[in-house]
């Protein structure tokens, strides 16, 4: 475990962002976006991470370095719990956000003191987290927080339900986008409609359903053009498949703003788990794309059933493939739903609006964290 990289001293106070490691995922770039926006010489935002991993995005001002192991993967490692409270006795900062439960729960036994901690739910809860002894514990370090801020409707229902949390102790800050880096290029769409998947290619996001859509609305005698965005432990063993059915695979790319607005039709295949809000079905809404979509957390927030996309049930394989079949058969169809998408998107899901309702939390959290500490 390498000594961690902590700012200077004299640098005290402000808002320190928790993040358990730095990779190149969505939930990685928005906080980074978050904290560029909200920092300022009145009040400084830095990111903490836990995990020592390849740099990616963050550009961490804290790093604890602790390295992956035996300990981490159980669910607890109490060398993360000690260097995070030597800096923050060292940082004293105003406020502590946590990203996703795992921060917060280092952060829980770390000795706040009453310093406010703010959870920011990003997804639903790991299907681990509702047995019973887990949950608990969950529902022990959620409770530690002044706020909790859910990223979505359903999150914030799973945060009601399965941990007991008030609705007064509850926000919604929906995730945001910038809508002048993610746009439709119109001018570049080819004749055939494009159809896309971005995302990790993991199990969890089950890029072989993706595969599967291809290949069956292939074989129904359409014709379209196809790629996938993303790198993981699934990529080798896809790309052979993917290569039979005339699918490009693009791997991990950093012009996915281009990608997207070049492209007609996102399919998003994932299951429920971890997921909260995913951040891609706003990007292709703000590029103008219809989206196919399975029901996770979140999906219904962004995409308007039958309007701006089409949403299927998780394990409805069938019901993704006819979607997916009745948009690319109907290009005019997806055309008028992309461009509803974008609407909505600006409308709702815009990167500044996000900034701002994290401002007026932040700045409006003196109150709360007195009102917490009367009842704790």
């Amino acid at each position: 475990m390498r000594a961690p990289h902590v700012v200077p001293p004299t640098e005290t106070g402000g808002v320190l962002h928790l993040l358990p490691v730095d990779t190149a995922r969505g939930g990685q770039v928005y906080a980074r976006a978050l904290v560029d926006a909200l920092d300022a010489p009145a009040e400084r935002h830095r990111i903490l991470t836990l995990f020592d991993a390849p740099r990616f995005v963050l550009r961490a001002d804290v790093e604890l370095g602790v390295r992956d192991g035996r300990l981490h993967r159980l669910g607890f490692d109490p060398r993360a719990t000690t260097r995070l409270c030597r800096v923050l006795r060292r940082l004293q900062p105003r406020v502590v956000v946590g990203h996703g439960a795992e921060t917060v729960k280092y952060a829980a036994f770390a000795g706040l003191g009453n310093t406010p901690l703010v959870y920011y739910m990003v997804g639903s809860a790991d299907p681990r987290l509702h047995r019973q002894p887990r949950r608990l514990l969950h529902s022990l370090y959620s409770r530690r927080a002044t706020r909790i801020v859910a990223v979505s409707s359903d999150v914030a229902d799973e945060a009601r339900r399965r941990l007991g949390i008030s609705p007064d102790r509850l926000t919604v800050i929906p995730n945001g986008r910038d809508g002048t880096v993610y746009r439709p290029l119109p001018g570049e769409r080819g004749s055939n409609p494009r159809i896309v998947f971005v995302g990790h290619m993991t199990t969890l996001k089950r890029p072989g359903l993706f595969l599967d859509a291809i290949e069956e609305v292939r074989r129904r005698g359409l014709s379209f053009n196809a790629l996938m965005v993303g790198d993981g432990p699934l990529e080798a063993s896809l790309r052979p498949r993917a290569e039979r059915l005339d699918v490009e695979m693009l791997g991990r790319r950093s012009d996915v703003p281009a990608i997207l607005g070049t492209s007609d039709i996102l399919v998003f295949t994932s299951v429920a788990e971890n997921e909260g809000m995913p951040g891609v079905l706003i990007e292709a809404g703000l590029c103008g794309v219809a989206v196919v979509s399975t029901a996770v957390p979140g999906a219904r927030d962004v995409i308007e059933h039958d309007r701006t996309g089409i949403i299927v049930g998780v394990d409805d394989r069938k019901g993704l493939i006819d979607a997916l079949h009745r948009l690319v058969a109907d290009r005019s169809l997806s055309e008028e739903m992309g461009r509803r998408a974008r609407e909505r998107c600006l409308a709702h899901f815009s990167f500044d609006e996000s900034a701002r309702l994290w401002s007026e939390l932040l700045d409006g959290l003196e109150g709360d964290a007195a009102e917490w500490r009367r009842h704790r």
